[in-house]
């Protein structure tokens, strides 16, 4: 393992956070990363260390700095706040009072409040994704000042996960006159020292480190693994030992941590090397998150690596699935898996999605989301949004009919595909993946445009793993392809 220097300080009182740092470094499931902590008004923790890099050519200093992704949501939010507190603005009263050209096409009554708590029902784009640089702010306003809300606005709510910064900014920029990134800069990064930054100059960008390890791909690899070890004799404790000597916990969520920490509480350690099982199943799986979208996930490898066996794909998706879900999770689950195995034999998209139906219960709740998604191809992705109303955005229901929504309703199109998935603003990342898999089965391949960016690197949290080449990747789930293929006696 590379040997760590952790630059910075540590209070001892706080030993711990700086063992743990240096732990996720050494261990490989960070490359790079700084942590800082306040206690009682005085920094306390404040310690770098690793790359920013996958080359680990360029160290993590104090200062680099990450995309936040969505925290930026709450930091403009601060920004309207701030106008708030200014006396500028009026969050009870209508965008129109504000914004003129927004008050069309249903969206008059809609309140500056609505925004700010995702309930204008302008979660997404009606016409797709505009084909519009990022930064041509006016042009992506007009898109949105012009269309019909997907719901009625200020009735429910939905993560406005594409459009937020749009809709809210906006506001700011008729009331104030600035950019939030030049407002938040002026009244509050500058006069509280925050280095924090909404657009980045060149010497801001030479400042950022990578972001590098993505869960969702971490278990697929880890799929990949247990199927090269075990076959398809795969079981439920093949898995769990697999992500105890595997998976470091940090590296699980919901579910599947809730699940990881029953694991470790209950087992003795013959049992992690293969030793009989001493707990029952159900005390692991028995969590409040056990219906979210987590095996959904984790199970497509196996879908992929059994073309045309459908059934055994879905089995093999319900033993992964129940160590951490139960009910219409697994039920879920086992659709993808099944859908994965049918897609490469099947005449038709329609023929897929119709037959995966097949492999799960009929009374269960996830037959009725397939269902839903399949009534609704073609058809306004409000649907889903009405029948599924306030429900978890990472739910695996809601998710699992978005899949099979954009999986119909798309055919002609890769971009347009993944970008109607995301614009669903439940779990995007997980069914924007899920979706471009299901296409590319389908397609025989995927765009250049969305592989060229990976430049053959694929980085996990899987332990001793660390970096691995796509084309070998590929290598291997071909390799098990033609493996289970060749089997005669497989079902």
């Amino acid at each position: 393992m590379d040997e760590i220097k952790l630059s910075g300080f540590c209070d001892p009182r706080f030993s711990k956070i700086k063992d743990l740092l240096e732990e996720s470094l050494v261990s490989g499931f960070d490359t790079g990363a700084s942590v800082a902590i306040e206690h009682e008004g005085k920094m306390v923790v404040n310690l770098s260390g690793g790359y920013k890099d996958l080359d680990k050519n360029e160290p993590w200093a104090e200062d680099t700095i990450l995309n936040v992704f969505s925290t930026t949501k709450a930091v403009t939010a601060i920004c309207i706040a701030k106008l708030i507190d200014q006396g500028k603005l009026d969050i009870s009263k209508n965008v129109s009072e504000y914004w003129p050209e927004y008050a069309c096409n249903g969206k008059e009554n809609t309140k500056v409040s609505d925004f700010m708590c995702h309930r204008a029902g302008m979660f997404g784009f009606q016409d797709g994704i505009p084909d519009l640089k990022f930064a041509d702010w006016d042009s992506w306003v007009s898109v949105l000042e012009k269309q019909k809300p997907f719901r009625e606005p200020g009735t429910s709510q939905g993560y406005h996960a594409l459009t937020y910064g749009w809709l809210v900014g906006e506001i700011l920029r008729r009331v104030d006159g600035r950019s939030v990134g030049q407002f938040f800069k002026e009244e509050i990064a500058i006069p509280l020292s925050i280095d924090f930054k909404i657009g980045l100059n060149q010497e801001d960008i030479q400042r950022c480190g990578n972001i590098l390890v993505d869960d969702d791909i971490t278990y697929l690899v880890l799929a990949l693994m247990m199927l090269e070890r075990h076959g398809i004799d795969i079981d439920t404790d093949d898995v769990a030992r697999s992500w105890i000597n595997l998976l470091p916990v940090g590296a699980t969520f919901t579910a599947e941590r809730d699940s990881y920490l029953k694991l470790i509480e209950r087992l003795d350690m013959a049992y992690q090397f293969g030793g009989k099982r001493n707990f029952d199943l159900n005390e692991i799986n028995d969590g409040e998150y056990n219906d979210w979208i987590g095996a959904q996930i984790r199970i497509d490898m196996y879908g992929w690596v059994l073309p045309g066996k459908p059934k055994l794909a879905a089995e093999l998706a319900r033993r992964d699935a129940i160590l951490s879900h139960r009910g219409c999770a697994v039920e879920a689950s086992a659709y993808i898996a099944g859908l994965c195995a049918l897609i490469p034999d099947s005449n038709s998209r329609e023929e897929a999605i119709n037959a995966a139906l097949d492999l799960i219960d009929k009374d269960s709740e996830a037959y009725e989301a397939v269902m839903l998604g399949i009534n609704n191809a073609g058809k306004p992705a409000s649907n889903l949004h009405e029948h599924y109303g306030d429900m978890s955005p990472v739910h695996s229901l809601n998710n699992l009919s978005v899949v099979v929504w954009a999986f119909l309703s798309f055919q002609d199109s890769f971009d347009e595909a993944i970008g109607e998935t995301i614009c669903c603003g439940w779990d995007t990342d997980c069914t924007g993946a899920t979706v471009g898999g299901l296409i590319g089965l389908d397609k025989g391949s995927i765009p250049e445009l969305w592989t060229e960016p990976w430049q053959g690197r694929v980085l996990t949290a899987v332990s001793g793993v660390g970096e691995l080449n796509l084309d070998d990747l590929v290598d291997r789930t071909c390799s098990l392809v033609e493996k289970f293929s060749s089997s005669p006696d497989l079902p």
